[in-house]
C-alpha cells in the first residue's frame, strides 16, 4: 500500500513545516542530509569522469593514427595522456576530476530533499506546490488522523487529528507550534 511503512503497515505522516516549532524545523533542515545535493554531486562526478575518458580516448585515437605498431605504444600513450592534461593545466586525471568537480559543485537547488533521523523519527523534507512538507517514515509516536488529499495518497495529515481516523506516524508533541 502506498505511503505506508512496509515493515509495520502504519501510514506515513505528513505535516507542513510552517506548522512545526520553527526551531525544530530548522534543526531538521540543518541536521539532515541534503540528498538533492548528494545526487547532483554523483551526477557531476560521472559527467567529469566521462570527460576524462573522452580526453584519454582522443589521445588514444591520435596515437593509433600516428603508429599503432610502435614498440613503446603503452608508454607513449601514457605520455600523450599526461600531456593532454598538462595542456589543460592539470597534473593528472585525478587532479582534473577533483578540481573540475570542485569548481562546478556550487549547486543552487531551490527545493531540495532533506532526509534524516531525529529523536527516533525517520523523516524527509520535500516540497509540494512550493510548500515545505515533513514526511515521517517511522516514529515512536503514533496518532489518528484524516488521510491526506490525493497529492499524498493514503498518508496521514498530521494537521487533521481525528480520534476515529487512520493510524499514522506522528511528530513528538514538543515539535508542534505551541498555541
Amino acid at each position: 500500500m502506498t505511503n505506508t511503512n512496509p515493515e509495520t503497515g502504519i501510514r506515513y505522516g505528513t505535516i507542513y513545516l510552517n506548522n512545526l516549532n520553527q526551531d525544530v524545523a530548522s534543526e531538521l533542515w540543518m541536521d539532515g542530509t541534503n540528498v538533492s545535493v548528494a545526487d547532483a554531486m554523483k551526477d557531476l562526478q560521472k559527467e567529469v569522469e566521462a570527460e576524462a575518458e573522452g580526453l584519454e580516448e582522443e589521445a588514444y585515437i591520435a596515437m593509433m593514427e600516428v603508429d599503432p605498431n610502435r614498440p613503446d605504444f603503452d608508454s607513449a600513450l601514457e605520455a600523450a595522456i599526461e600531456a593532454a592534461y598538462d595542456r589543460l593545466g592539470y597534473d593528472s586525471r585525478e587532479d582534473f576530476v577533483e578540481r573540475e568537480v570542485e569548481g562546478r559543485s556550487d549547486f543552487q537547488i531551490e527545493e531540495p530533499c532533506i532526509e534524516g533521523v531525529k529523536d527516533g523519527v525517520t523523516y524527509s523534507i520535500s516540497h509540494l506546490g512550493g510548500a515545505g512538507l515533513l514526511f515521517l517514515f517511522h516514529s515512536p509516536h503514533i496518532g489518528r488522523f484524516n488521510r491526506c488529499s490525493p497529492c499524498v495518497p493514503n498518508a496521514c495529515d498530521l494537521d487533521s487529528p481525528n480520534p476515529e481516523g487512520y493510524e499514522g506516524y506522528d511528530v513528538p508533541s514538543d515539535w508542534r507550534v505551541k498555541d
